[in-house]
Parts: C-alpha cells; structure tokens; sequence
C-alpha cells in the first residue's frame, strides 16, 4: 500500500511539472505575441468631454473594423481618457455612449501600421436616441509618441511602377533610407532588393537607414521577425497584390527595436473581409517589343514574364477569414560572362610563365581529364578568356 502511495506522489508530481512548463510556454508564447503584435498593429486614444469642457468618466467607446466588423470596448478612466490598442488596420467605426448624452459616432477614418491615432470626443446633453455623427480622417500627425516613420499604403503600392514588382523599392521614399548597393562600384552593383525573386514574393533586402550598415534595420511580417539569422537582412517582401501596407521608422522609436540601430519596416499583408476580393495578373517585359535605349550598345535582352493571383473572403461572416496569393517569375535573359579556359599550348603540356616556356610531357595530364578537353571550348578572346552568353 505505501509503496503504491509513493507511485501516486511521484506520478503526480510529474504532471505538476509538465503543467507548470505547458504554462510557462503559453504565458511566453502570450508575451511574445502582445510585443510583436504592437508592430504590426494600430491604437487609438483620446479624452472624452462635455459641452463644458469638463471630462467624462465612465463613457463606453467601441471601436468597429466596418471591413470585418472586428469589435473592441472600453470605458474612460476618472481623467476621461481612453485607450484601445492592438487594432488591425484599416477603415473604422468610433462610438461613444453614456446616459444622459446623445449617442457620438465617428467614421470614416482608415488606421494604418504603428498608428497611435488620437480622437477627441466631445459629448451632448440629451437622450441616447439622439445621434451625433461625424465623419473625417484621424489627425495625421501623433501626438502621443516621438516615432519618425513612413508609411506606404495600399494605394502607393498599387499604383507606383515597381521594377519587379517589388514592394520592396517603396523604402527609399522614406527620408534617410537609401539602397546600399549605390555604394558599391558600378561593375560589382547588384540592388540589395532586386537581385532575385521567388514564388512568394520578392529578393531580401539590406537598406542603409541613417547611414547604419545594411543589418542594423530590423523587418517585421505582421508582427513576427521577418530577418535572416545567418546574414542579418531581410526576408523576402509579399508581391504587391499581397501587401496591405508598411511603415518605415528612423528614428525615435521604442524599445521594441532594440535590435535596430538604424530603424525598422513593419510589413502588414492583406487579409480576407466580409466581401470575397481577388484579383489575377501577368506581366510581361521582352526586348523584343522595347525600342532600344539610345545610350545602350546593345538592345533589351531581359525575358521576363510575372503571373499569379490573389483572393480573399469569409469563412464565416464576422469571425473568419481567408487569403491567400500566389506570384510566379520566369526570366530568360542572355547575360554576358567571361571565363577562364586552358589554351591549346596548355592542353599540349606546355604552360608560359613569365614569357618562358615550360613544356610538360602529355601524361602528365590525368587521361579522364584530357578527354575532357574536347568539351571545352579555346580562348576566343586572347590569354585565357573565353567570352560567352548564356541563358
């Protein structure tokens, strides 16, 4: 009998402890989610008062996401303030409501990323059933906090031409942000955010933010780190049709960039809403049909066809949602390249060093590779360089 008490105790011991790390894994999981997803959201915050002037306590302000109707409440504090925070971006709904005052509904005003919008609310005597309605934008400028950023919405990305189609090149609208490649001589520049491209979206990026190294800019993709461990850049942008908006912020942020010397882009995709949305595209660009540019020796010979598509919609109406998109790139281009190929003297044994001949007896060349040498072609253009085009 003890000795089965003692199973009991040890067995539940064990189960304490596995419950406790599954606690302490949720409650970091908890944190980590309500630090990250400060980036990628937006808050608002005000003071509620009377015909007076003097504050109103215990008001109820509901914010509504009219695209989703995603809903959050408050009440004001003894001062009249408020603050409602980690709210998705996008087009809003204020009301406010207390007994012996008319009902304040506010509308028409979008929040985008990293927004702390401030909406003063000013609040009439009579019934509930009276509605004050005012429509207009959230003042532009945040008095709450001293974060210098950019934000580039959906409307820049969709109609400002991107090379590429890479969202990625809106950065350098932002002041003090520059292309590190520009720094590098011309016959080794290859742009940090235009050297490759991907199903998803497009090549990884490494700006030069107020005149940081590229590295010291920390990305976000909807809250979550978005940066290389290995090179310490950043990861592929969504394609044009996949990105709601980002920020750009250079200076006088918050300790959520602590890894940031130089600044930091929060990147927000699109996501599903009440309505189904979508779209389908290609775009192509061939030489063949481009007029040659009249400093340029030689025509286009870029070959690159971009094609996919994009759609969103409800799950279930007011609760879930879906998107998702697609890009694909094919690029056939020729691009010339120079090689370094033995010569028909080497291939002979006989090698030049310093103007003096060596000669070399065949056999001194592995036979496998000798036989090699007829797959490979001779120097066309002097010494050992063999000029190509590939595709």
């Amino acid at each position: 009998m003890k000795h089965r008490n003692e199973i009991s105790k040890t067995a539940a011991l064990q189960w304490q402890g596995r419950l406790l790390c599954v606690m302490v894994a949720l409650l970091s999981i908890s944190w980590g989610v309500n630090v990250n997803a400060q980036v990628a959201t937006a808050s608002i915050n005000g003071t509620v008062v009377d015909a007076t002037g003097a504050v109103v306590p215990g008001v109820r302000i509901t914010v509504t996401q009219t695209d989703t109707n995603f809903t959050q409440s408050t009440e004001t504090q003894s001062g009249g303030q408020y603050t409602l925070t980690s709210l998705p971006v996008g087009p809003y709904r204020i009301v406010a409501e207390m007994n012996g005052f008319g009902r304040y509904e506010q509308k028409g005003f979008v929040l985008v990323v990293g927004q702390a919008a401030t909406v003063q609310i000013s609040l009439k005597v009579g019934e509930q059933a009276e509605t004050v309605n005012v429509s207009g934008e959230t003042p532009t400028v945040d008095a709450t906090q001293p974060t210098l950023q950019n934000v580039v919405n959906e409307e820049v990305v969709s109609n400002l031409p991107l090379n590429g189609r890479n969202p990625a090149t809106l950065m350098f609208t932002a002041p003090g942000v520059t292309d590190a490649a520009d720094n590098i001589p011309a016959n080794n520049s290859e742009s940090t955010v235009n050297s490759a491209a991907n199903g998803f979206g497009t090549a990884a990026s490494a700006p030069t933010t107020n005149g940081i190294r590229p590295g010291g800019t920390y990305f976000s993709l909807d809250g979550a780190s978005n940066v290389d461990p290995y090179t310490v850049v950043g990861g592929p942008f969504p394609n044009p049709d996949a990105t709601q908006e980002f920020s750009v912020v250079t200076g006088s942020y918050g300790t959520q960039y602590f890894s940031a010397p130089g600044g930091a882009v929060n990147i927000v995709t699109r996501s599903g809403t009440n309505k189904i949305h979508g779209s389908i595209f290609e775009y192509l660009r061939n030489g063949a049909v481009n007029s040659r540019n009249p400093i340029s020796p030689v025509p286009d010979i870029l070959k690159r066809n971009q094609f996919g598509g994009a759609i969103g919609g409800p799950i279930l109406k007011d609760r879930f949602f879906y998107f998702g998109s697609y890009q694909g790139t094919i690029i056939r281009n020729a691009r010339a390249g120079r090689s370094v190929v033995p010569t028909q003297d080497e291939r002979n044994g006989i090698f030049n060093i310093s103007g003096t001949a060596f000669p070399i007896q065949l056999p001194f060349v592995n036979p496998v590779a000798a036989k090699l040498f007829d797959y490979i072609p001779l120097p066309n253009n002097g010494l050992q360089l063999l000029l190509h085009s590939s595709r």
